[in-house]
């Protein structure tokens, strides 16, 4: 089993995802949430689905930075 250092795989993944899109379902909150903002800050396009309209309002303003009120 050959192993690579976790900076070679955070490269490979991170930095080349520039333009693709990702749908992440049910992003109510953490992991999911988390990894939609990763994507985006690597200028992902990212769909994300959730259950509760008042949750995607939040999300939605959590990833513009102002209040979700």
């Amino acid at each position: 089993m050959k192993f690579v250092a976790y900076k070679t795989i955070k490269n490979r993944f991170m930095f080349n995802i520039k333009g693709k899109v990702a749908l992440i379902t049910d992003t109510s909150s953490g992991i999911r949430e988390t990894t939609a903002k990763k994507l985006t800050e690597h200028r992902a396009k990212v769909e994300i689905t959730v259950q509760r309209t008042k949750r995607l309002e939040c999300i939605k303003a959590d990833f513009e930075q102002t209040d979700c009120g």
